[in-house]
């Protein structure tokens, strides 16, 4: 492959847990995932762009890094100065509106929806166990060792 650039693109955790998902389902790469992403900006007008919500700013943040080919990175930057909105903040928007099905597309199939809510809901299912394993031992240690008045 011919690599023209590289993009960085701030992700929010919970899209960075759905991008993974999603590529660890589907034995995708990251960066196949993402030029499907790219190729939906150029169905797209600005008009449709501009309404789509903004993702949840709180929480930490993953850098994403990737190499990208001359056509993917002129479709990026002609939709970012089409919309006036950075490259992080367009590409959080599409895949945003991809994973909440604002809008559909044939380069993001159900099978992809799906396989990031199962993923996702073992992760909650793994962190709820975690959580109240947790709790079930402070709670015995607390039994054990009462606090005196």
């Amino acid at each position: 492959m011919n690599y023209e650039g590289t993009i960085t693109i701030d992700l929010p955790d919970f899209l960075f847990g759905s991008l993974q998902a999603i590529t660890h389902g589907h034995l995708k790469t990251q960066g196949e995932l993402v030029r499907r992403i790219i190729l939906i900006l150029s169905d797209l007008t600005d008009a449709a762009i501009r309404p789509l919500p903004d993702p949840p700013r709180e929480g930490p943040f993953w850098e994403l890094r990737l190499d990208l080919e001359w056509e993917y990175l002129h479709i990026l930057l002609e939709a970012s100065r089409g919309s006036h909105l950075d490259i992080s903040t367009l590409f959080c928007r599409i895949f945003g509106g991809l994973i909440t099905g604002k809008f559909n597309s044939p380069f993001f199939t159900q099978e992809d929806r799906y396989e990031m809510t199962r993923i996702e809901m073992e992760k909650d299912f793994y962190e709820f166990s975690r959580k109240s394993r947790a709790e079930e031992i402070n709670s015995a240690a607390s039994r054990q060792h009462p606090e005196k008045p």
